[in-house]
């Protein structure tokens, strides 16, 4: 099934087909107003259901930027980003991370289940 068979309604829905990428990330370029190098420059990465990848590098490299722009928190400025096929600002129900750090009140009540579903 090709990628376009995929988009109908702007709603995101799991294919059953393996061959269609959890994560495509092409030639992804970002950089943060009114600084001069490019906090990501040509990033391409295509990630298969079911693989394990791990996101490393030294601070400043650009991990924490591309992950706010797969999910959302930083605008898209060149480059696609697609989940399962769909553009990644029509699944954002798909992905969800756990941030290291966080401006969680924990004075105030709440169970472990709530803080996990913080991160969605």
């Amino acid at each position: 099934m090709h990628r376009h068979n995929l988009l109908y309604g702007g709603r995101c829905t799991m294919p059953r087909e393996l061959e269609v990428p959890a994560l495509d990330i092409q030639e992804l370029h970002f950089k943060y107003p009114g600084t001069k190098a490019d906090a990501l420059k040509k990033v391409s990465v295509t990630i298969m259901p079911g693989e394990r990848v791990a996101l490393v590098g030294p601070n400043g490299s650009g991990k924490s930027t591309l992950l706010k722009l797969i999910i959302g928190l930083e605008p898209l400025q060149s480059g696609t980003i697609s989940v399962y096929g769909h553009k990644a600002t029509s699944c954002r129900h798909r992905v969800a991370i756990v941030p290291q750090r966080s401006s969680v009140d924990w004075g105030f009540p709440v169970d472990v289940r709530q803080v996990v579903l913080m991160g969605r």
